[in-house]
């Protein structure tokens, strides 16, 4: 299965905007030698990585929380069967 989002071109700017707002993009990062170098990742690319990234931990909460619930109600199945006299 494939999903397709389809932005309108006059909007895809603002939206990279935003995400770089959002997600406190640099356009400038600092490279392994300590000097500050434009940032490798351009806007573009940052928010097609957050929006995967977003995509990926409701798909994560979502199968820990099955796995959480499927937990307990195999737990509700095991008894001990011991009594405290």
């Amino acid at each position: 299965m494939k999903y397709v989002y389809e932005i309108p071109d006059d909007k895809v700017s603002e939206l990279d905007e935003a995400f770089a707002e959002g997600y406190d993009y640099d356009i400038t990062v600092t490279d392994e030698k300590g000097d500050r170098i434009t940032n490798p990742e351009t806007k573009d690319t940052h928010t097609k990585r957050k929006i995967q990234e977003f995509i990926e931990e409701i798909y994560k909460s979502y199968k820990v929380k099955i796995a959480i619930s499927e937990t307990r109600i195999a737990n509700k199945d095991v008894t001990l069967g011991v009594k405290i006299l």
